[in-house]
């Protein structure tokens, strides 16, 4: 049996713990039928699981560059749109904030094609973005189809 290691945190919650405390614990609320048993993923969901992690990691890696960049031009009053077009107003910047958009806009960019796909033509100025369909997400329900 494996038990859920933050819910037996919060059923336990006492500020004196140890092993042998910790034990005490555990033996009461198995002995009470009370463990809270922890899900164990079946091995053939556990590369999608994976997979599902890392990408949500590389989306909120993106966010928060995006974040900064909004920032930044909130800050020294630039258009959302700094470095998106060649007449963007950073000349009179300092080198170091041109130097920090510049490379939050490269990792940025960098980020947009593994996270996002864009489904607007190219000429059109606003971006349109949907949902890509991960590998083995028809093993999951509700994950990377849209409701029909």
């Amino acid at each position: 049996m494996l038990g859920h290691a933050l819910a037996m945190k919060a059923i336990h919650g006492g500020k004196a713990k140890n092993d042998k405390l910790d034990s005490h614990k555990i033996a009461g609320l198995w002995r009470g039928g009370m463990l809270p048993q922890a899900y164990v993923y079946p091995p053939r969901m556990r590369d999608t699981r994976d997979l599902l992690r890392r990408r949500l990691h590389l989306v909120r890696k993106r966010g928060q560059l995006r974040a900064h960049i909004a920032h930044t031009c909130h800050q020294y009053q630039l258009p959302n749109d700094v470095g998106r077009h060649a007449e963007s107003p950073t000349g009179d910047l300092d080198a170091s904030v041109q130097k920090s958009l510049a490379i939050d806009l490269a990792l940025a960019d960098h980020y947009d094609p593994i996270t996002t796909t864009s489904s607007a033509p190219s000429s059109t100025k606003r971006r349109v973005t949907t949902r890509r369909p991960v590998a083995g997400s028809d093993r999951c329900r509700g994950l990377g189809r849209s409701s029909p």
